[in-house]
């Protein structure tokens, strides 16, 4: 925490929204560590997360975790223990359910399968289970050289500076030696993908399959049995891919979904780096990409034009390059469909003849600067096949937009 408190002042300065180390230390509980899966003491930990829980608050509650859920669990069982045989029950259980979110990296204890599974069938949950492995130790496995340079040791030396990241953990070659636990963080992120609000969506923290209506993994079999183990690199089929990689590699393919996005991250990695000594003027900050709120999930007939309006902006007066694309695999429309003009910040797309009702197409507004390093945003725009053929459709009733995970 020193360096951070060292960096913060000038963080501060191109980010009033970082908070103050003292309020940083002021969260940091000590959980149910005692032993592997142990969910029965109340610590800490376990107390902070129940009172997260219990919050009338409405909004959404992430619990990430990449050490195993025993606290997640032992917080759930002690709200249950008190409130089970009490009037309040049905009223906060609805609550817990509707709000909080679980995101899991690896799963490496039995309280998923063992208690929370079981106890908590409906509570949503997202297993990654092989995608993150592209940011852990075995990273070079997972990655393609374009990918894999951006973890290599010369990029590693440009983050690796600063009162906070010059004792950054890297390899003993000074390549990135592991953050495995890092993409339960990028799921949360506010860069545009939205896919917090669906994890089949994909975004910087992976994209997962629906398993179960509350469930969802990179490997589907890893969530319907989630106390069989792990191996490495993970055997179990069927498993996630996004194509694009340019490899026949499994291992490679299962990653993509997340290592993709990795030159992205590390950029911004390296930029926030340079947060903690440039000045505001010189150093980098990200694009603003927007797309209209009742234009971001629409809906048309086949053979309907979609017309496409976004805005972006660079809040150092840099220059621009945008581009509309087609993310194939988060929407379920199998085929490519054609966008004139994909670096126009204004086009179109025709929903094809043979959609058929309830399919999506999925097209990202993605913006990335000039600066060093370039920085990118997105904006995500959803478009679903309704299957009727009345009139010409430009945006989306606000009905349409998802509050949680499990409302697509």
């Amino acid at each position: 925490m020193g360096g951070y408190a060292r960096a913060f002042p000038n963080l501060r300065k191109h980010d009033p929204r970082y908070p103050t180390p003292e309020h940083l230390l002021s969260l940091i509980r000590v959980g149910n560590v005692d032993n592997v899966g142990e969910m029965t003491k109340v610590t800490p930990g376990s107390t902070l997360i129940k009172e997260a829980l219990l919050d009338d608050n409405r909004r959404p509650l992430w619990l990430v975790t990449g050490g195993g859920t025993n606290t997640i669990a032992a917080a759930l069982s002690q709200v249950a223990q008190q409130y089970q045989n009490t009037p309040q029950w049905e009223r906060i259980r609805k609550h817990i359910i509707a709000t909080t979110h679980v995101y899991i990296i690896l799963n490496q204890d039995n309280t998923l399968g063992d208690y929370i599974k079981v106890a908590w069938p409906d509570l949503d949950v997202v297993l990654n289970r092989a995608q993150f492995w592209c940011f852990a130790y075995p990273w070079s496995f997972l990655t393609t050289p374009d990918v894999g340079n951006y973890l290599m040791a010369p990029f590693e030396a440009l983050i690796a500076q600063g009162p906070m990241l010059a004792t950054y953990p890297l390899a003993s070659d000074g390549s990135f030696n592991s953050d495995g636990d890092a993409p339960m963080y990028f799921q949360l992120l506010p860069i545009g993908l939205r896919s917090e609000v669906n994890p089949t969506w994909g975004g910087w923290g992976g994209r997962f399959a629906m398993v179960t209506k509350n469930g969802w993994s990179d490997i589907p079999a890893d969530l319907i049995n989630p106390n069989d183990g792990f191996d490495f690199p993970p055997a179990k089929t069927p498993y996630v891919a996004d194509s694009g990689s340019g490899s026949t590699t499994p291992a490679i393919q299962e990653a993509y979904p997340l290592a993709r996005w990795i030159p992205a991250i590390q950029n911004d990695m390296l930029s926030r780096s340079q947060w903690q000594t440039a000045d505001y003027a010189h150093a980098n900050h990200p694009p603003i990409v927007f797309v209209p709120i009742e234009e971001q999930n629409i809906h048309a007939a086949p053979g309907q034009m979609v017309f496409l309006h976004g805005f972006a902006a660079d809040p150092g007066c840099r220059n621009l390059t945008t581009l509309w694309w087609q993310y194939l695999e988060a929407g379920t429309y199998p085929n490519p469909v054609n966008i004139p003009n994909s670096n126009s910040l204004r086009t179109f797309v025709v929903m094809p003849k043979d959609a058929t009702r309830g399919q999506t197409i999925h097209l990202i507004l993605q913006a990335t600067n000039d600066g060093a390093p370039p920085l990118t945003r997105y904006q995500r725009v959803v478009i679903t096949c309704s299957g009727r053929d009345e009139g010409w459709n430009t945006g989306a009733d606000n009905d349409d937009q998802p509050d949680s995970a499990g409302d697509q």
